[in-house]
C-alpha cells in the first residue's frame, strides 16, 4: 500500500482468443494523488478515477457504457482497506506513548496484540482481516523509494502538518473475510457502499480490546485546570475515583 506501482494482469479469454478481464492489483490513491496519509471512501467514484487512469496510461479503447458499469460497482473487490486518523495528542511523541501502551494490555479475544517498531497489530499474520495502529507522520517521513511521497514541497508542509499528533488506524479486510459479508461468490464494487464501509469499521474495531489507562503526555498533562489535574493525580497513584468522589 506504501508503493505507487500498479501490478495489472490480463484474465481469461473469449471465442476469439482475447482476454475478458483485467486484474488489478495495487493502492489506486498513492498512484493517482502521490501520497496515502488521506483518501477519500467513495470507493465508486475512486475507481471510476483510477480506471480511465489505466485505460488512459495504455491505450485501452472504452466506452462510456465502460465508465457507467465501473461507476455501478461491476468488479470483484478482492481486499479493502478502511483507515481513519484519531488526535491522542499535539505531537509525535502522544502517539508514541499511545502505541507503546498497547503492547502488554491489549489484543483480540483470541490474540494479544503485537507491537512492533512503533506500529500495534492486532490479528496480525490472519489471512482474513487485521488492524494496523501506526504514527502516519512517520511513515511519510522516510526517506526510502517505496515510501517517497509525489508532491509537491508545499503540499508535502501541509501534509505533514496534518499528520501531527494522529494516529491511524487502519483496517484490512482481504478476499475471504469480505465474502462472509455478501451473499455471492464475491464482494462487488456496488455491495461496498458508505454505510456498509461505517459498519464493517465499526465491528472490527470493536474486536480490539484496549486498555483504557493510558498515561496522558507531560504536555498534556500540563494543560489541565487544577481540578481535573488533581483527579488525575489520584488516577495515577492508583486510587479508585469511585470512593473518593461523587
Amino acid at each position: 500500500t506504501h508503493s505507487t506501482k500498479i501490478m495489472l494482469k490480463s484474465e481469461g479469454a473469449d471465442s476469439d482468443g482475447f482476454s475478458t478481464h483485467l486484474y488489478v492489483d495495487g493502492n489506486p490513491i498513492k498512484m493517482l494523488t502521490g501520497q496515502n496519509a488521506w483518501g477519500t471512501e467513495d470507493i465508486h467514484e475512486l475507481m471510476l478515477t483510477f480506471c480511465k487512469r489505466i485505460f488512459q496510461d495504455l491505450n485501452i479503447e472504452y466506452t462510456i457504457f465502460d465508465l457507467w458499469r465501473i461507476r455501478c460497482g461491476a468488479y470483484d473487490l478482492k481486499r479493502i482497506d478502511i483507515a481513519r486518523h484519531y488526535s491522542v495528542g499535539n505531537c509525535h511523541e502522544d502517539v508514541r506513548r499511545f502505541i507503546d501502551a498497547l503492547d502488554n494490555a491489549s489484543g483480540t479475544k483470541f490474540r494479544k496484540a503485537f507491537v512492533d517498531k512503533g506500529s500495534a497489530y492486532f490479528n496480525k499474520g490472519s489471512k482474513r482481516w487485521s488492524v494496523v495502529m501506526y504514527d502516519k507522520l512517520k511513515e511519510v517521513q522516510r526517506r526510502d523509494k517505496q515510501g517517497k511521497l509525489h508532491v509537491t514541497p508545499e503540499q508535502k508542509e501541509r501534509l505533514l502538518a496534518s499528520l501531527n499528533g494522529l494516529v491511524r488506524i487502519e483496517l484490512r479486510l482481504r478476499s475471504q473475510e469480505l465474502q462472509e459479508h455478501t451473499n455471492e461468490n464475491q464482494m462487488t464494487g456496488d455491495q461496498m457502499t458508505a454505510s456498509l464501509i461505517d459498519q464493517l469499521y465499526a465491528t472490527y474495531l470493536s474486536r480490539c480490546q484496549m486498555n483504557s489507562n493510558i498515561r496522558l503526555a507531560d504536555s498534556v498533562e500540563s494543560t489541565l485546570c487544577n481540578r481535573l489535574r488533581s483527579t488525575y493525580i489520584l488516577w495515577l497513584k492508583g486510587e479508585d475515583l469511585r470512593s473518593v468522589m461523587s
